[in-house]
């Protein structure tokens, strides 16, 4: 288990900063209409095209995950799709819900599989998302005679699926958390009658 976890960890954290950084690059490549002085340098200077690559994929990352955390939790909110979101009715504002959500979060205690199980699904919906941003930016930046230029009509097909992946796909990770959520809360509430249930005891005397 504790392999499986660290592989899981591992590929995360790729796909969340190098392979967005890469796709970010290709992306714009294939919006322009000569990349071939880029593609040269590349194969020159790999590993200082790794490391560009992989700033690239942290700063975009950085950034969608600031919108993500406006629109995607505030959309999970709302909708009441979201764990903390089963603390709306009683009088909690989002931050106060979600305090509650990551202090039970933290006490849960998942063991790292399945941590590293959700990072992982999560890690690709987030890629999915930047996936589909970064082709919308090239669409409408693209340059004449370029790959995504000839290639306009499936570019904006592929976003368009990916987007509706993407959507569908953050939509069932909200709610598997809360759903975990509210079976691990139970739970721990009726342990905690039982705990606290009267003891039978012999006839008074």
């Amino acid at each position: 288990m504790d392999k499986l976890a660290g592989l899981f960890s591992n590929i995360e954290l790729s796909i969340r900063h190098l392979l967005s950084g890469v796709a970010v690059y290709a992306i714009y490549l294939l919006g322009l209409c000569d990349p071939g002085p880029h593609i040269e340098w590349i194969g020159e200077q790999p590993v200082l095209a790794a490391f560009v690559a992989g700033a690239v994929g942290f700063t975009v990352y950085s950034l969608y995950r600031i919108i993500f955390w406006v629109v995607g939790d505030g959309a999970a909110w709302l909708l009441r799709i979201s764990a903390p979101s089963t603390e709306r009715g009683t009088s909690k504002l989002y931050h106060s819900a979600y305090a509650s959500f990551l202090l039970w979060r933290r006490k849960a205690g998942f063991n790292e599989a399945l941590n590293g199980y959700l990072h992982y699904r999560w890690a690709v919906v987030h890629f999915t998302y930047i996936v589909t941003f970064t082709l919308w930016f090239a669409l409408a930046n693209r340059e004449p005679h370029s790959l995504i230029e000839q290639w306009q009509c499936y570019a904006v097909a592929a976003s368009a699926v990916l987007l509706v992946v993407a959507v569908w796909q953050s939509s069932f990770l909200f709610r598997v958390e809360r759903e975990l959520y509210l079976r691990m809360r139970n739970s721990e509430v009726q342990q905690g009658a039982q705990a606290d249930g009267p003891v039978s005891g012999g006839p008074a005397a």
